[in-house]
């Protein structure tokens, strides 16, 4: 063998001569034996090589006639690299039936048929990857005194692919199919197994061999690891794109390794590059080809060369990532070899000394270092896909702003839920609005549709089309952006299609079309007030038809409230060309360097576009109101704000897409007090993620209204007031008039206890609702003994109520109250011994529904008590006793539930808390967390509900579109959020004499229990 070179020419040879060989015995056992061409299948395999058929019966019939008959000619093996070979085969004659998936049907006749078909002559070819084996031993015999190693060569034919045939044959399919039967048959037969060079001598050097090196004929494969490989160039192509956009300074970011995919420079030499590509050998192995535009050497040995193009061979390998997210393909660089076939120098003077030493150093150089620098700069991946890249999830939507509330949740979203309600936490804030990607897309989204069908002065046009005299004329898709922790946010331009000229006269007035382009920029968030939009570029235009939007009707014009905007301040993007996409028309139409055209686009849209964007408004994401005044502000106004991106790691433009799933994105919060307090931080603490996850449509973010303003101060002290009302105290009688009239008292009346509220008890709380109990008991025994005409005994009166309510059920709230009054009466005098008992008790429903267009409160059931049967025993002859039902009717109130509906209206249609641009909120999917904040679902509306000139802080119009209901006083429409069990008090009653009166003759002993337990429920 050759020392010191590659052996693979000599590897090849040896092995084919080895095919050769075998062929050569098979042939010869044909020729030699009549009897060597019968069907089992020690016979077959002893001459396959020359001679295939495949009789009916291997594929599942009857053996009748042979499918497939075939002798061959001299097999070739071609190697192609380290991983794969061409099988070369030549069919000298053969026949093969072409409805082979009809073979156990088969007659002799359908083999003389029109389906058979003849070959003569046909070569064919399979790519046929292949493993190297070998086998390891010492046997003195050899002599050789050190371990042998048998190096083998070993086809996977099971796997070959067919690649070309000499001319078109009908029936490709089963010809494919009955040659893969063939091949299946060498493999049986051993034919599969070769052995390479033979390496016995007692010599410590060892034979290299690497057949990629010696391959010069490149295979045609389009794709690698199921990677096409034109997106792979692409992806270079776009990779270098971003290092020569930053090695011209056309960023603030310049550095060596950022850009050392464009150039490089050292003490030595400065290197110019062009975009690099790749051509595949097989699917584990490609030629990477570096070309130098230009390089330019220093020092003592100056010169300078140009249109030189370096190829490695390297391995690659395939990397997934994210759950599939994301896809690498990877270049392995501990393989890297020069090929010297492959590489080329235009200008290169092999007789020049000094250009054969700068060739070499090139050389060297792109085999070791340059790599090391590819590498540390992530240069070494050569192909990426990432779905999350400026890609939205799908906004699903009823209409153009709604989703549908009516899709079942997942298994997925309600553990989200269960998260946020049960690990939320809103350290001191009163009110927070947290706005996800989804809002953000689907506010853009929704523009820009709106736009398709605009009119020419319509505000968002400019998200359709922009023109920019004869400079500049460009479609657009809607923008998408993504948040970045330090208020900032990655916004991408999505250029559909257009044309423009390139700056400074480098296209010599020639218009260059572009088509399918994707330019990121980094923007801050900005908060704007309403008052100095103008100032800060909106057009007078704009701000005179935004006069006429919801939020400034609802606003605008009052004057103890401003209006703050959160907006991206285009005027001061930073273009990202490593998050940008572009086509290949970038890099093959027209004239101008790709640079030059993207340097055009950037300049283009930065001070163009993006100036009218802002002249439009359309770059305000949320608008917020904002109290000036507590006097005048409702209790839900906020009167001081502050906002934040919020995530729980920092995200930033080189981390981003790590954090874009669901429960990871950051999200931007907004926090705010009321009644004029300070606010607690400046930002929010992590607790978890607010986004909640209510059902499978788009989620837009989250509002929270803290315990404190709704829970504790509004909604339990109506409830509170309710106890008032159903809470039953009975009068101490006197026994001068025959214990005259039994009387009973409100909780709200008593002259001791009306300015006290009744206050509800927490029974238990989790992340499925609420309950909270009322319970009053009240009584008294009266005995009377003397010497005059008033009878002696006694009369007893316990009376108690019991109230509760309860909240709970995800997505659908619901608020239970219910209540009970017992009234017991019982009298004792000598002989006659009696007691009466009766009860009231009401029950009704608050449900809080979500619709299209907001929410909706219904009442079910009926605060009306309904009284239960007057109980009577004992002995009374002769004298009257106390009816407690008459007593309960005549001193029981009735209530209704309208102040607690009245809690809810706030919620109810659109959201006068904050604004997506020109357009509405609605809130949905009420629930309480379990520290008692009420949250709600937010979502874009698509009908803006009926604007009242009283604002936020006025009363509702009352409006058709919530539904009253009229089995009780308190059916009517309500929206209600974190309602502990709510249930009303139905007090044990006091007894009523049986007369109506409250008179009782004789001598009585009276017993009136009132007892009142209200239960509120929430679900």
């Amino acid at each position: 063998m050759c020392v010191g070179e590659n052996c693979a020419p000599q590897s090849a040879h040896y092995i084919n001569a080895q095919l050769t060989a075998l062929y050569q015995n098979a042939l010869d056992c044909l020729e030699n034996h009549e009897n060597a061409d019968r069907p089992q299948k020690q016979y077959q395999y002893a001459n396959a090589l020359a001679q295939f058929s495949l009789p009916v019966s291997d594929v599942g019939g009857q053996a009748k006639a042979n499918l497939f008959r075939a002798s061959f000619d001299k097999p070739q093996l071609e190697f192609v690299c380290n991983h794969d070979v061409i099988l070369h085969l030549r069919i000298h004659e053969g026949k093969y039936y072409l409805d082979y998936t009809q073979a156990s049907n088969l007659s002799y006749a359908d083999m003389t048929s029109e389906r058979v078909q003849s070959l003569s002559k046909l070569d064919v070819a399979f790519r046929v990857g292949f493993t190297k084996a070998g086998i390891r031993g010492q046997e003195s015999t050899i002599g050789s005194g050190r371990e042998n190693h048998i190096q083998l060569v070993v086809l996977d034919l099971q796997n070959a692919q067919l690649i070309s045939t000499s001319y078109e044959v009908l029936g490709r399919d089963a010809l494919v199919f009955y040659l893969s039967k063939y091949l299946q048959t060498l493999r049986n037969a051993g034919n599969h197994v070769l052995f390479s060079l033979p390496d016995f001598d007692n010599a410590e050097y060892k034979l290299t061999i690497d057949y990629s090196l010696a391959g010069s004929n490149l295979s045609h494969l389009s794709e690698i690891c199921g990677i096409s490989v034109h997106k792979i160039n692409h992806y270079l192509s776009s990779t270098w794109l971003t290092a020569a956009i930053l090695a011209a300074g056309y960023t603030p970011t310049k550095n060596q390794r950022a850009t050392c995919l464009a150039e490089y420079r050292n003490q030595h030499f400065y290197i110019k590059l062009a975009a690099p590509r790749i051509r595949p050998l097989c699917s584990k192995e490609v030629i990477m080809y570096f070309k130098i535009d230009e390089v330019d050497f220093f020092g003592s040995s100056p010169g300078k060369y140009s249109n030189w193009e370096i190829a490695l061979l390297l391995d690659v390998s395939s990397v997934s990532e994210f759950d599939g997210q994301v896809t690498r393909l990877k270049l392995k660089l501990p393989t890297a070899r020069f090929h010297p076939e492959f590489s080329t120098a235009a200008d290169f003077d092999d007789s020049d000394e000094f250009a054969v030493t700068h060739w070499t150093t090139i050389v060297d150089f792109f085999q070791t270092e340059y790599l090391e620098i590819l590498e540390s700069a992530e240069y070494h991946v050569v192909y990426t896909r990432d779905t999350r890249w400026g890609q939205p999830k799908p906004v699903q939507s009823i209409g153009r702003w709604g989703a549908d509330p009516s899709q079942s949740e997942s298994e997925k979203d309600v553990k989200t839920w269960k998260d946020v309600t049960t690990r939320t936490n809103m350290f001191g804030f009163d009110i927070i609005t947290a706005i996800s990607h989804s809002s953000l897309h689907a506010h853009f989204t929704n523009l820009w549709t709106r736009a398709q069908s605009a009119k020419s002065n319509d505000y968002t046009r400019h998200l359709r089309n922009w023109v920019l005299d004869q400079s500049f004329e460009s479609t657009f898709k809607a923008p998408t952006v993504t948040l970045l922790s330090e208020n900032k946010a990655i916004v991408w331009i999505h250029v559909d299609q257009g044309s423009m000229k390139l700056l400074n006269d480098r296209s010599d007035g020639q218009q260059y079309r572009f088509a399918q382009w994707s330019l990121a920029f980094e923007v801050s968030l900005k908060e704007v007030a309403h008052n100095d939009l103008g100032n800060s570029g909106v057009s007078i235009e704009w701000l005179s038809g935004y006069a006429d939007s919801q939020s400034f009707t609802h606003h605008g014009k009052q004057t103890d409230r401003v209006l703050k905007h959160i907006t991206l301040d285009l005027r001061n993007a930073e273009f990202l060309p490593e998050y940008s996409k572009f086509n290949d028309d970038l890099f093959h139409v027209g004239n101008g360097r790709p640079t030059d055209k993207v340097e055009a686009m950037v300049h283009y849209i930065r001070t163009g576009y993006f100036v009218k964007l802002v002249e439009s408004g359309l770059h305000i994401l949320h608008t917020i109101p904002v109290w000036t005044t507590k006097t005048s502000a409702p209790w839900f106004a906020v009167t001081d704000t502050v906002y934040h991106v919020y995530s729980q790691v920092v995200v930033s433009r080189s981390n981003w897409s790590r954090h874009l799933s669901t429960a990871a994105e950051p999200v931007l919060v907004i926090l705010g007090v009321t009644g004029g307090r300070d606010l607690p931080s400046r930002r929010l603490d992590f607790s978890t993620n607010w986004v909640i996850r209510a059902n499978k449509a788009p989620t837009f973010g989250t509002v929270a209204v803290s315990r404190r303003i709704f829970l504790n101060e509004k909604l339990l002290d109506v409830l509170a007031r309710i106890n008032g009302l159903t809470t039953l105290i009975p009068l101490f009688p006197s026994a001068d008039n025959g214990f005259g009239e039994l009387r009973l008292i409100t909780w709200a009346e008593h002259e001791n206890r009306k300015n006290s509220l009744a206050r509800w008890e927490l029974v238990w709380n989790n992340d499925g609702g609420a309950k909270y109990m009322w319970e009053h008991l009240d009584g008294w025994t009266y005995q009377h003994q003397d010497t005059s005409e008033i009878p002696d005994g006694s009369y007893s009166a316990p009376r108690g109520t019991t109230s509760s309510f309860q909240s709970g059920q995800i997505h659908c709230l619901e608020i239970r109250i219910w209540g009970e009054v017992d009234l017991e009466v019982a009298f004792e005098t000598g002989p006659q011994k009696w007691s009466t008992k009766a009860s009231a008790r009401w029950d009704a429903t608050l449900g809080v529904a979500t619709e299209l267009d907001g929410l909706k409160i219904a009442v079910t059931g009926s605060t009306i008590p309904v009284y239960g049967k007057t109980q009577v025993t004992g002995t009374y002859t002769g004298m009257s006793i106390v009816d407690p039902t008459l007593l309960l009717k005549k001193h029981l109130n009735t209530f209704t539930l309208d102040d607690v509906v009245n809690q809810f209206q706030p919620f109810e249609g659109t959201w006068q808390g904050g604004y997506s641009g020109m357009h509405t909120y609605s809130l949905a999917s009420p629930v309480f967390n379990t520290t008692g904040d009420l949250l709600f679902s937010l979502r874009h509306r698509e009908q803006p509900s009926v604007v009242t000139s009283t604002g936020i802080g006025g009363r509702r119009v009352p409006s058709a579109a919530i539904p009253r209901k009229a089995q009780s006083p308190i059916s009517r429409s309500v929206s209600s959020a974190n309602t502990p069990d709510s249930a009303m008090l139905i007090g044990k009653g006091l007894p009523t004499v049986l007369d109506g009166n409250g008179h009782a003759n004789g001598i009585a002993h009276p017993i009136v229990t009132p007892q009142y337990r209200p239960i509120l429920s929430v679900e």
